[in-house]
């Protein structure tokens, strides 16, 4: 699945005098609005002194390889295109067609996860009280990421399927993808309240795991001691949760989703600005 390619030589010979020295560039799918066909053309170029690329321009070209330079126009298509690029540039680390597990991944989350309840439970039956939170945490938690991934999947099929049966992309089809891109944010979030659930208790129970660990009579069974590693680097990576999504922990769901719209917003506007015509 590849939503840019390398221009032909007949875009290329349309954009010459808008493409700068030095610029190179990528060229989107077909998509569908209004019935008519655009695409759009990213150049980008090595900045200095780091010489990693970054985007330096955008044109929206309709199916006879001109260049759109209607406003209201581009400002449809700045939109459109921010989302099909966010969904399904295989380029962008970003992106969820890149966030998918295959079941090779799903089945490791599954054992780590299972590792680490399982290592709770230990904690619990010597008396670590606040390992029960964690054990409920990490239930939650597995619960919702095998959920993120099951739309994610549906999101690729719908997209596969799609694009065999109608060839090329228009709005209802995006629209479809972005009301399961927003079931998506939305289980995500939950899954960071939740975690956010034992932020007091992380570093009692990373301790007590850690002493468990080091006893002498368990230091060389792995049966306790793997289960052990497993909630360790659990608990890390919600105490890593945490710390990415501080600016917004505190707020409820729809907040988040305001919030998380805004933040689109400002990304479909810096975006535009790199628009020529």
């Amino acid at each position: 699945m590849s939503f840019y390619e390398v221009p032909s030589n007949e875009v290329m010979a349309s954009l010459k005098n808008v493409i700068k020295m030095g610029e190179k560039a990528k060229i989107s799918k077909e998509v569908n609005v209004g019935e008519i066909f655009y695409r759009e053309v990213v150049l980008s170029k090595k900045s200095f002194p780091s010489l990693k690329k970054v985007d330096s321009g955008i044109l929206y070209i309709d199916d006879n390889n001109k260049v759109v330079d209607d406003e209201k126009l581009i400002k449809k298509l700045g939109r459109d295109f921010y989302f099909y690029s966010a969904f399904f540039d295989e380029s962008s680390n970003k992106s969820l067609v890149n966030a998918l597990q295959n079941e090779g991944d799903v089945e490791r989350d599954r054992k780590d996860y299972s590792e680490a309840i399982e290592a709770a439970d230990i904690l619990i039956s010597e008396g670590m009280k606040q390992a029960e939170l964690i054990k409920t945490i990490t239930e939650k938690v597995l619960t919702l990421r095998e959920k993120t991934n099951t739309i994610l999947n549906d999101i690729m099929n719908q997209y596969d399927e799609f694009t065999k049966k109608q060839g090329t992309l228009n709005e209802e089809f995006l629209e479809e993808v972005n009301d399961k891109y927003k079931e998506l944010m939305r289980v995500n979030f939950e899954k960071v309240l939740i975690i956010n659930k034992g932020i007091n208790i992380y570093d009692n129970v990373q301790d007590a795991a850690y002493k468990k660990k080091k006893r002498l009579k368990v230091r060389f069974n792995t049966s306790v001691v793997s289960p052990i590693n497993k909630l360790d680097y659990v608990i890390s990576y919600y105490k890593r949760i945490i710390k990415t999504y501080q600016s917004v922990i505190n707020l409820n769901m729809m907040q988040y989703m305001k919030q998380h719209e805004r933040f689109e917003k400002s990304n479909v506007d810096e975006r535009l600005s790199l628009v020529r015509k």
